[in-house]
């Protein structure tokens, strides 16, 4: 599930995405969370698309392999919390802000 925020124009965020245990490691979340960014690219080109890698409380899948699988799909790391890290991907990078991690920003402000 993803939606548009209310507040920030141009940041959607990516509530959501779980897989059975028996369907994992096959391909289904990259080609759903693939599929996500593709429907918010079409809406906004400039997106800043946020994700947050919270594991369910299974233990089968830590927060470390879910920023691992972020990160492969080009998101990074944008807040770190004790249970719980924030990331984000931008669609077009000339709205990227210099830095991304711990950053309040979501745009890079023009002079």
């Amino acid at each position: 599930m993803w939606r548009k925020s209310n507040e920030q124009e141009m940041v959607y965020s990516i509530e959501r995405l779980d897989i059975l245990p028996i369907l994992r490691r096959k391909g289904i979340a990259r080609k759903l969370l693939n599929k996500a960014i593709e429907r918010i690219t079409v809406e906004c080109r400039q997106a800043c698309i946020e994700i947050t890698a919270l594991p369910d409380d299974d233990g089968e899948v830590t927060t470390e392999n879910l920023v691992t699988f972020y990160e492969s799909l080009g998101f990074e790391k944008h807040q770190k919390y004790s249970s719980r890290i924030d990331l984000r991907l931008y669609l077009d990078a000339s709205v990227k802000p210099q830095t991304v991690f711990d950053s309040p920003v979501f745009f890079r402000t023009t002079i």
